[in-house]
């Protein structure tokens, strides 16, 4: 059932990730809005990253060259991971993908590339079928497909630091395809960068130590919103409270091992949305605002509870969290998270860079 109701959610978002990426659940959030302006991207203080981990506050990552008529759509930060999709107007489809340090290796004895389970864009054990071209002074290796359904894309693997590899990889469309094109975007491919994230909310309180863990954004006029090019904003994301972030450390939501932490976003509303009048749900009151209750059972020992709706003053806000019960007790409820966030208006140049103070 939570499968199920996470597909549809994403379906409703439209794809503005990559396609490989876990399926999130979204959180709707309503609260004053008001305070606007930018804040500094990440806190230093809120959980210390270590082993390599990514800063998930922004993205490192960046396409330096793609085919004509292609745009970046969205992608993901993570930990251990970050994702970038592109999408030109033939339908052709790319991605590229970077690794924290010691989450990937390369497999001499079977032939295969493995990386560390749970941590995205790859979710399977390809198969290496033999050596690339040099990438930036770097030894590449191709790959068979790279995920489920997908063993006929190129998909080329290189070292672009010492033990941390990355990946580009064609996934969908007929057109400009092919091995040439990976390898060109392969070697135009930028790391080290600092791109921030823009919300369109922040806490207002929140306990010390909590911190972005990740975040799933859209780019361009692909995405929810149509913001400028060049501007990501955060459809969804997760926080939490820990004291040390790895890239080993779980982030999808609905995984047995993952932190019982919300996931919420908030993102401008659909057209066709018409606030939060269904049927035969029950509801709660935050701030003036309605949102629908949902209860229902995760996996054979954890249950979720999301709070939502679909048209808050022109946004899509919502927020779920999943746990060993409906709010543990070191947890923040749905109810708790919402009734902390502030609301920023519907105009990106409004949003922050860090919704956690």
């Amino acid at each position: 059932m939570l499968k199920h109701s996470l597909r549809l959610r994403r379906q409703r978002i439209g794809a503005v990730g990559a396609p490989l990426m876990a399926a999130v659940a979204v959180a709707a959030i309503a609260l004053p809005s008001g305070i606007a302006g930018h804040s500094s991207a990440g806190a230093a203080s809120n959980g210390k990253l270590v082993g390599g981990a990514f800063d998930p506050s922004y993205l490192s990552i960046k396409f330096g060259w793609l085919p004509k008529h292609t745009s970046v759509t969205g992608g993901s930060t993570s930990p251990g991971a970050e994702t970038l999709s592109a999408y030109s107007s033939d339908r052709a489809q790319w991605l590229l993908g970077a690794y924290a340090r010691d989450v990937c290796q390369a497999n001499t004895a079977d032939q295969r590339f493995q990386c560390l389970s749970g941590v995205l864009p790859l979710n399977a054990t390809p198969a290496i079928t033999g050596p690339g071209p040099v990438i930036a002074g770097h030894k590449s290796l191709w790959l068979q497909g790279g995920a489920p359904g997908l063993q006929g894309s190129p998909t080329l693997a290189w070292e672009y630091a010492p033990h941390a590899w990355a990946l580009v990889q064609h996934l969908f469309g007929r057109g400009q395809s092919g091995a040439a094109i990976v390898v060109r975007i392969a070697k135009g491919a930028k790391f080290g960068q600092h791109v921030p994230l823009r919300y369109a909310s922040r806490f207002t309180s929140l306990p010390a130590g909590w911190r972005v863990l990740a975040a799933y954004f859209s780019a361009g006029k692909h995405g929810v919103g149509s913001p400028p090019a060049g501007v990501y904003l955060a459809w969804s994301y997760k926080i939490l409270k820990l004291r040390t972030i790895s890239p080993a450390t779980p982030v999808e939501m609905g995984n047995d091992t993952s932190p019982d932490v919300p996931m919420l976003g908030v993102f401008p509303a659909f057209s066709d949305s018409h606030g939060c009048q269904h049927t035969k749900s029950k509801y709660v009151t935050i701030h003036g605002h309605r949102f629908v209750v949902t209860d229902m059972k995760a996996s054979k020992h954890r249950t979720l509870q999301e709070l939502s709706c679909g048209d808050v003053d022109g946004l899509q806000v919502w927020v779920s969290e999943i746990g060993a019960s409906a709010h543990p007790n070191w947890a923040l409820s749905p109810a708790q998270v919402i009734e902390r966030l502030q609301l920023l208006g519907a105009k990106p140049a409004d949003w922050v860079t860090n919704p956690v103070p």
